[in-house]
């Protein structure tokens, strides 16, 4: 099987570009080598629209109209299936921020319960209601800051705002469990590991730990887990892999693809009810970097993902160019990475009334001595 993988909106580090919100992968998968495949219909759509390349972005809404219906022949004669996947900027910052600093591996004073289990999310969104994106920038220029004394100083800043935001949150346990968490960050920000810290290492390595948590690496995960599970259901290898060369982001991309794939057929146990860590089929088959000017399929994916995303922000879509998203409805995967997505996601879970009727009273004592050393637990943490 043959994938071809291309990105849009990308501002690297920079989360708060008003004109670019969010950061898209789109990536094509297809039992046939669309380089060699699809090229001679490109050719044709090329010499109609009188462009050495088929560039979306350059063509436009009208442009592409014009070789829609040859481009809809193409998407179904060569299969193609086309997974689009967002991540939602500014929420990830956020996002960022909670998955650090409530760590309760590393915060003393985070249940095990709020960070281990789908309590976590309630936390979260309870959290995010109290940034505004001033300071939801603060906290991410701290948490790529290299120098670690400046982010610690930043981090208890942004700590401290937000514990005096508190008050409006309508939630008493919510504005409890979050005092508890950022009152002992504030005190203890060298045990928080919050920063991409780069102390220590040579000038050429510095960029590489802020790297790995932009949203185009978190994203990639997306791309990664749609070809292990594209692999999975065709029971077949990875032939290629093809993604679009663009300098600042390709290396922590193959960092993450050799990750994975040494992580592939490793069992990670998960906690109950929690999205479940799964690596099966992780492709071993290394990613080619490769210009979109020299690659077919990365052509056919640049136009796919444009569609698709000018679908996602409400944007003008002429008839025959939305038969092409309409014509992958069925083939493709959506997902996105927003608090918004986690919402709807959690919700049928995060609303329902808390039913305590099957614990047997064995269980339920249990359960209420792990509350209570919990507590104690928090409460002593906090004391020091």
């Amino acid at each position: 099987m043959f994938f071809y993988v291309d990105e849009g909106g990308n501002t690297g580090l920079n989360l708060f570009d008003v004109s670019q919100p969010a950061l898209y992968y789109g990536v094509i998968s297809s039992q046939a080598d669309l380089d060699e495949a699809a090229r001679p219909a490109l050719e044709k759509m090329r010499a109609q629209l009188g462009v050495e390349r088929i560039h979306a972005k350059e063509l436009g809404n009208e442009k592409l109209t014009q070789v829609a219906n040859e481009f809809l022949k193409l998407q179904k004669n060569l299969g193609i299936c086309f997974d689009f996947y967002k991540v939602v900027k500014a929420d990830h910052a956020v996002m960022a921020f909670f998955d650090q600093v409530f760590d309760s591996g590393m915060n003393e004073a985070v249940r095990w319960s709020n960070y281990w289990s789908p309590l976590r999310y309630a936390l979260l969104l309870s959290l995010a209601m109290l940034f505004d994106e001033e300071l939801a920038e603060k906290a991410w220029k701290a948490r790529i800051e290299g120098n670690d004394e400046a982010a610690q100083t930043a981090l208890v800043d942004v700590c401290q705002e937000l514990i005096t935001r508190l008050p409006e949150l309508e939630d008493e346990g919510a504005r409890s469990r979050l005092h508890d968490g950022l009152k002992w960050a504030i005190k203890h920000p060298h045990s928080i590991g919050y920063n991409a810290s780069t102390e220590g290492l040579r000038k050429k390595e510095k960029k590489a730990p802020a790297q790995q948590i932009s949203p185009n690496i978190i994203g990639f995960q997306f791309v990664m887990k749609a070809i292990a599970n594209r692999l999975l259901s065709a029971k077949c290898e990875a032939s290629r892999i093809v993604v679009d060369q663009q300098g600042e982001f390709n290396a922590a991309q193959k960092t993450l693809a050799d990750f994975y794939k040494q992580a592939s057929g490793i069992e990670f146990v998960s906690a109950p009810r929690m999205p479940e860590l799964n690596f099966d089929a992780m492709p071993a088959t290394p990613i080619e970097f490769i210009s979109s000017n020299e690659s077919a399929g990365l052509e056919l994916v640049d136009v796919m993902l444009w569609v698709h995303r000018r679908v996602v922000e409400g944007k003008p879509v002429s008839g025959p160019l939305l038969n092409i998203v309409k014509a992958n409805t069925h083939l493709g995967v959506t997902d996105e990475i927003s608090l918004l997505g986690i919402w709807n996601r959690w919700k049928g879970f995060l609303t329902q009334p808390v039913d305590l009727s099957d614990l047997s009273p064995e269980q339920l004592a249990a359960a209420i001595a792990l509350r209570d050393a919990e507590t104690a637990r928090i409460r002593a943490a906090l004391k020091d």
